[in-house]
């Protein structure tokens, strides 16, 4: 097969959301490597951090004035729904790549979860589209607002060659379709290397994420003021696109906004990580990226008994796995009080990550799809 001749249309959400960042965008290096042609198409404007106003940098210096600015014009923008009409019209604008592509690969619904409008638009131009997502897109809280989301989902995965989804549970739910393969999350190893052991002052227990999640670190709360009482030398510390804070004040967080070029830098300082996890139908669908990250730094984990969670950490091998407030207190107490047994965990935790995780063992996988989709092309005109 001369793949060269071979070009891959890439449909994701936004530039630096984690789905796009680790589900799409550093798989191209590797895919250009063997000789394909990778085209992404970036749902823009950014919903969240986009500098809409033209001249919104004027400001810049002014962080204060600056934030609220931003805020206030991407409201406004937002509830005008332009924001809503200019991302229709960027992915429109990819209709004259389509048929040039010789694989579509849409990343979570194009527009809307509510609708398969622009999908089954882009079926009648290539038919060669693989769906990708890696969450419960289909669900919501709403009986309502479910309902639309359950048969936009059906009807694209109806439009699709072949599906991707990030673990055995949204595998699952795609029961009825054809050629549904499952690709964890995977991560640059060469990037997320492990951690230097050296000893330091203080111990800190950390999670990463989005402000979205933040929820869930309402679980540990009362255990990890309990912990910080008895250590003075412990540290809990977020990294994430907005500050978080406990309920109750008395809790002391140490926030460190995300920032693309530092995040691995900073998930390094981390000790323990953690993935605490609510058990719902939404969290059920997660695919534990937290916990690969964490593990590909050699950090040993505690998480949620919830979904994923039960595949990734092997309790006791490179992590543990607490539900009750007395079993996340006894781990995360063993781990601090143990460096050397972070240290083997960590380890171990690496070394699944090595294998089961790495861009370097999943990429064969993606592979090995593309080619079945360029051998099987019997629709495309």
């Amino acid at each position: 097969m001369n793949y060269k001749k071979k070009s891959i249309l890439f449909f994701t959400q936004e530039e630096k959301v984690p789905s796009a960042r680790f589900r799409v965008l550093q798989l191209i290096p590797y895919l250009e490597k063997v000789g394909y042609k990778c085209i992404v198409n970036h749902a823009k404007p950014n919903m969240y951090q986009t500098q809409i106003f033209p001249g919104y940098t004027i400001l810049k210096g002014f962080n204060s004035i600056t934030y609220c600015a931003k805020s206030i014009i991407n409201l406004l923008f937002r509830l005008s729904g332009l924001i809503k009409l200019l991302r229709f019209l960027s992915r429109l604008l990819a209709i004259f790549k389509l048929k040039k592509a010789d694989i579509i690969f849409i990343q979570r619904p194009l527009l809307s979860y509510k609708s398969s409008f622009l999908e089954r638009l882009f079926k009648r131009l290539n038919p060669n589209i693989i769906f990708d997502f890696d969450d419960a897109i289909y669900y919501s809280p709403n009986p309502k607002e479910r309902k639309k989301r359950e048969d936009a989902l059906s009807k694209i995965l109806s439009l699709s060659k072949s599906i991707i989804v990030g673990n055995n549970f949204l595998a699952s739910r795609c029961n009825g379709f054809k050629n549904i393969y499952v690709i964890p999350t995977g991560i640059d190893t060469k990037r997320f290397s492990p951690k230097n052991k050296k000893k330091k002052e203080n111990i800190i227990i950390g999670w990463t994420g989005t402000s979205s999640n933040f929820k869930h670190l309402l679980i540990v709360q009362d255990l990890l003021k309990e912990l910080l009482k008895k250590r003075s030398d412990l540290i809990f510390q977020v990294i994430a696109d907005k500050d978080f804070y406990f309920n109750d004040s008395t809790i002391p967080v140490n926030n460190i906004r995300w920032d693309e070029k530092v995040e691995v830098e900073k998930l390094k300082n981390f000790d323990i990580g953690i993935m605490p996890l609510y058990e719902d139908e939404w969290t059920k669908g997660k695919c534990g990226f937290k916990i690969i990250q964490y593990m590909a730094v050699s950090i040993p984990v505690v998480g949620s008994p919830v979904g994923v969670n039960k595949e990734i950490i092997e309790h006791g091998v490179n992590g543990f796995l607490a539900k009750k407030d007395e079993e996340w207190i006894k781990y995360l107490s063993y781990l601090i009080d143990n460096p050397e047994k972070r240290k083997v965990m960590g380890n171990m935790g690496r070394k699944k990550v090595e294998k089961e995780f790495s861009i370097k063992a999943l990429i064969p996988q993606y592979i090995n799809l593309f080619q079945f989709i360029l051998e099987n092309n019997q629709e495309k005109n």
